[in-house]
């Protein structure tokens, strides 16, 4: 046993700095601002800011690494989506869409998030916010207009906590906010997101967007996007699509067996005191204003009053099937491929 020891504690020496000091690809390189290669394709690092909250103008530079796939015997310019992972980082399923979205000759951007913000998950929902994921996104979108061989179109997909930016990027003033608007994304789609957002019906874009729940999802319940769904109606081209007995992460198989998830943090209160709207100031508060989340103080407030710890994520075969139908089926109308 006294042997074993030293080695016990070096393993978890190594883990901790593994976890605390997680390297990336772009790490001291300089953001990249044109292709000097037509068909430059793998690591490019993209210039974002550290933004807290959509209010936060001191915001530092961040250098985020995403990587550039290419469909094969590329000739001309193709669309482009542009993938953001959930609070687990990037995983071997958004690896499956990835070849699927190849093989139908669109090329896909996938970004890394957490890395280079020191995280390789999100434990907490407090250190890693949408806001600094909308701005990782939205500078990958303005990178990729600049690659010869990729068209106009540009679509978004989310999961779980990356999905949230399909969410909020409905509200024009966000859009605005990042020198967007309605018709930059041809798409959004949200696949098991948080949807508990509170819109004004002015600010409520047209940009298209699909969101697909589960119905037995406990930790971004499918309710919230039907709702929103329903608030939104066809006028403001949002579609849902509700999987009948599907978990949070239902396409993703390192949840085959299901899974509990200890430390995940699932909003309880769906109240007015929990239901999340982005106010004139561009702060994210709740609906009566008396919770902002535009600090790591203030979030964590907001996360120990509307949230508890634990829920459960489980793979669907079918479930995942369907929902892959439905995103081709969306993104090649969108891209007028249909």
């Amino acid at each position: 046993m006294k042997r074993v020891f030293p080695y016990f504690l070096f393993l978890l020496f190594v883990l901790y700095f593994v976890v605390a000091h997680p390297s990336h690809a772009c790490f001291e390189r300089n953001p990249v601002t044109s292709f000097k290669n037509p068909l430059q394709w793998g690591t490019l690092c993209i210039g974002s800011k550290n933004i807290y909250d959509f209010s936060d103008e001191k915001a530092e530079q961040i250098i985020i690494p995403a990587n550039l796939y290419l469909p094969k015997n590329i000739k001309k310019p193709v669309p482009a989506i542009i993938m953001s992972h959930g609070a687990g980082g990037i995983m071997g399923f958004h690896h499956k869409y990835k070849r699927r979205f190849l093989e139908e000759g669109f090329a896909v951007l996938m970004i890394d998030h957490f890395r280079p913000r020191g995280k390789i998950l999100d434990n907490n929902f407090i250190d890693i916010t949408a806001p600094m994921m909308i701005s990782d996104t939205v500078a990958a979108y303005n990178i990729l207009k600049k690659h010869p061989y990729i068209s106009d179109e540009i679509g978004y997909i989310g999961w779980s906590k990356g999905g949230i930016g399909t969410v909020l990027l409905k509200d024009k003033r966000i859009l605005q906010n990042f020198n967007l608007n309605e018709d930059s994304f041809k798409f959004m789609a949200g696949i098991y997101t948080f949807c508990g957002f509170a819109f004004d019906e002015k600010n409520i874009s047209n940009t298209p967007l699909l969101l697909i729940s589960g119905t037995s999802d406990s930790i971004t319940p499918a309710h919230l996007c039907k709702n929103m769904s329903d608030n939104f109606k066809n006028e403001h081209n949002t579609r849902y699509l509700e999987l009948d007995k599907a978990h949070h992460g239902f396409d993703n198989y390192a949840f085959y067996f299901g899974a509990y998830i200890p430390w995940q943090p699932v909003i309880t209160d769906f109240s007015k005191n929990c239901i999340i709207k982005i106010n004139n100031s561009y702060e994210s508060t709740n609906i009566k204003e008396t919770m902002k989340l535009n600090s790591k103080k203030n979030r964590t407030t907001f996360m120990r009053k509307c949230t508890e710890k634990g829920a459960y994520a489980a793979y669907s075969s079918k479930a995942a099937s369907d929902a892959e139908k439905a995103l081709i089926e969306f993104i090649e109308i969108k891209f007028s491929l249909k």
